[in-house]
C-alpha cells in the first residue's frame, strides 16, 4: 500500500474526517433534535444518519458506517464512527470519536402546543355526570392515545381536559388526532360522532383556519 503497511497509512492520511463536537438544538419537551431544519428523534438510527452525514471520507471504496454510542452524564453523547473500506485491494478501518452536544431550543409543534394552540376539541357525552374513577380513566386512556399518535404527528399533544355537566372536554393540538380520538371514544363507548368547526381567522396564505369539535354522544 505505497510502501506502508496498512496500520503507518491510515496514521499518515485523514482517511476519515469528523468535526471532534456535533452541536445540535434539542428540544426538552419531546427530546427531538433539529438537523438540517427538521427537528428528528434521537434514536440510534436517526443519530448515526446525522453523524454519517457529518463525516468525510478519502480513498476508501464502498466505505461502510458503524457508530458506537455512549451516552455521559453531564447530557451528551460519545459517538465512536468507525468507517470500513477497500483501499488497493487491502481491507481498510479508520476511527474517530466525536461528542454529540445538545443546545437549548424548542420544536415548532412544542412551542405552539406550550402556548394553548389547539386544532380541535372532543367532546364526551354521557346520559349523566361520571363518576370520579370514570373521569381518571377517560383521562387516562386519552393521554396515552395522543402521546402514542404525536410519533407521527406531532401536534397530537392533550392542551387541556375539563370536566363538564356529562360528560369531558378535552382541547387538542391536532385536527387530524382529534378525529382519530373521537372515531376511537366511539368505538368503545358505542356513541355517535358529530363534527362541526369554527371559523379562527386566515393564515398569512390566505387560507381559513378552522377549530374543529368532535362531539361523542353515548346514549
Amino acid at each position: 500500500m505505497k510502501n506502508f503497511c496498512v496500520k503507518c497509512f491510515t496514521q499518515a492520511r485523514q482517511l476519515l474526517e469528523l468535526p471532534p463536537v456535533v452541536e445540535l438544538p434539542h428540544c426538552p419537551h419531546c427530546n427531538k433534535v433539529r438537523f438540517r431544519e427538521k427537528w428528528v428523534g434521537q434514536s440510534e438510527a436517526d443519530l448515526q444518519a446525522i453523524l454519517v452525514s457529518k463525516a468525510r471520507v478519502r480513498e476508501l471504496a464502498s466505505p461502510r458506517f458503524s457508530v458506537e454510542l455512549s451516552p455521559q452524564e453531564n447530557g451528551t453523547t460519545q459517538a465512536l464512527v468507525t468507517v470500513r473500506g477497500k483501499m488497493d485491494g487491502a481491507e481498510v478501518a479508520v476511527q474517530r470519536l466525536t461528542l454529540i452536544k445538545p443546545l437549548s431550543g424548542t420544536c415548532d409543534s412544542c412551542m405552539k402546543l406550550s402556548s394553548y394552540y389547539h386544532e380541535s376539541i372532543v367532546q364526551l357525552r354521557f346520559p349523566k355526570d361520571l363518576e370520579n374513577d370514570e373521569v381518571h380513566g377517560y383521562r387516562s386512556l386519552v393521554k396515552a392515545e395522543l402521546d402514542r399518535m404525536r410519533e407521527e404527528d406531532p401536534l397530537s399533544g392533550l392542551i387541556d381536559s375539563f370536566v363538564v355537566p356529562k360528560g369531558l372536554d378535552f382541547f387538542i393540538g391536532s385536527k387530524h388526532a382529534g378525529k382519530k380520538l373521537s372515531l376511537l371514544l366511539a368505538r368503545k363507548t358505542h356513541g355517535k360522532i358529530t363534527r362541526s368547526f369554527k371559523l379562527m381567522g386566515v393564515n398569512k396564505s390566505g387560507k381559513e383556519k378552522k377549530r374543529y369539535t368532535f362531539c361523542v354522544r353515548v346514549k
